[in-house]
């Protein structure tokens, strides 16, 4: 996606904006493009309504506000903690960003760019509540064991093919963790708390989208660590397995196949699931850490 690019553009390369802060402290002011004006620069409000009926050329972009649009933007239009309408007839040439608010999109309108909208759900914490109900009982619907075995598989193609992509990391990666099993649960669980901790405030930075950019790099990393992670402790899980069973020669493949079936059957058992999915990751990240993702050699 551009988005990402683009935030970092307008960030770094905005002109003079089109900015209407509160009037004496109180109050609002609202922004209205009439039917036949053209307005040729950026337009960033706190707070108002930001209404387009005719053209602006550049990006519009609202915090705690609302914008509607029924002419055209030549560039982005975002909206952070705000009610975004695009109508009937609207055309953007560019991304189309919502964080947090209400979006409202009509069928015949012409977004160019990308679309994001992200928004917690109400029943979020009945998500949560539910997650973790779901970590103490085994799944008894069909379509819940379906979605898990999924989920499952998922994963392990991914792994496949980041262990197809770096062989030699993941080994290395492995070796490293025969001797280093505790001190990679201690340093994963305190990397784990500095990314949490980043998250936080690139979290917070986000409302002012300069944390945007970097809160996506940060969710990036963690989820590679995590990738890359899982790898290693499945390769490293399977060989040991397979070691055990007087196994002397094996691929880095059927390590790592052996170790997910293990995986795989371990996460049915209610309870037991939650704590090896901890144990995995909280290695796998403290493995990542201590190996330099798999560049350190013995």
């Amino acid at each position: 996606m551009k988005i990402v690019s683009v935030i970092l553009s307008l960030l770094l390369f905005f002109p003079k904006p089109f900015f209407f802060p509160s009037e004496n402290g109180e109050g609002k002011r609202d922004i209205i493009i009439e039917k036949d004006e053209v307005y040729e620069k950026d337009i960033i409000s706190f707070g108002s309504e930001v209404t387009i009926h005719g053209t602006a050329k550049k990006s519009v972009i609202v915090i705690g506000g609302s914008i509607n649009v029924y002419g055209t933007v030549g560039n982005d239009v975002i909206g952070i903690g705000s009610k975004v309408s695009v109508l009937k007839g609207a055309k953007i040439s560019g991304d189309l960003l919502v964080i947090g608010g209400r979006l409202r999109k009509d069928r015949e309108t012409c977004i160019e760019g990308d679309m994001f909208y992200f928004k917690p759900g109400r029943n979020f914490p009945a998500f949560i509540k539910s997650t973790f109900k779901g970590a103490f009982s085994f799944p008894s619907r069909p379509h819940e064991i379906l979605l898990k075995i999924v989920a499952l598989l998922s994963w392990f193609l991914l792994v496949l093919i980041f262990n197809f992509i770096f062989p030699k990391n993941v080994l290395e990666a492995s070796l490293l963790m025969d001797k280093n099993i505790w001190k990679s649960l201690l340093i994963g669980f305190l990397s784990l708390l500095i990314v949490l901790v980043f998250l936080v405030f690139f979290g917070f930075l986000s409302l002012f989208l300069i944390g945007i950019p970097f809160l996506i790099i940060v969710l990036i990393g963690l989820f590679l660590a995590v990738l890359f992670g899982r790898t290693a402790i499945f390769h490293w899980l399977g060989s040991n397995i397979l070691k055990a069973l007087k196994r002397d020669e094996f691929s880095n493949t059927i390590a790592v196949l052996s170790g997910f079936i293990v995986f795989f059957i371990l996460s049915f058992i209610p309870f037991f699931s939650l704590l090896m999915r901890i144990f995995v990751d909280l290695c796998g990240i403290g493995i990542v850490v201590i190996s330099k993702f798999g560049t350190r050699r013995i």
